[in-house]
């Protein structure tokens, strides 16, 4: 056996035993049930930020509204303000309240989307359908 068969031989211990000795710590962090909770608690977050067509900024600023201005909110004050506001008044951000509404008609079925956002659900859905430039043409001015 050649010098260089025993370098090889001994790089290819050293590697499998590396490689068991990272098996064991994941199998040991997989394990944990801190990780299993941390693991259930991001997939379903993951799960409700899309099913309500959430950012991450958008779920952060839900739980803790001082994140959108730095920690420089009463919160206390913020949630008693937010008791009074309508769902309506509630869709309206700082980054729509400036915009003009846009309306769109869809030409086959007459249906109306009135949005200050391009991130409309049913928007998106006609745009991927007939394509971005096709929507853009039924806005309303």
């Amino acid at each position: 056996m050649s010098e260089e068969d025993d370098l090889a031989i001994d790089r290819l211990l050293r590697l499998k035993s590396e490689i068991d000795a990272k098996l064991v710590e994941l199998s040991r962090i997989q394990g944990n049930s801190e990780f299993v909770r941390e693991v259930a608690f991001v997939a379903e977050f993951k799960a409700l930020r899309k099913k309500y067509q959430f950012t991450s900024n958008d779920a952060f600023a839900m739980l803790d509204p001082g994140y959108l201005f730095g920690g420089k909110l009463d919160v206390e004050k913020f949630f008693e303000a937010l008791q009074s506001v309508t769902p309506q008044e509630a869709l309206i951000t700082p980054a729509t309240k400036g915009r003009a509404l846009m309306r769109y008609r869809n030409p086959f079925t007459g249906e109306v989307i009135e949005t200050k956002g391009t991130n409309n659900k049913k928007l998106r859905e006609w745009k991927t359908s007939h394509g971005r430039q096709t929507v853009e043409g039924w806005r309303e001015i």
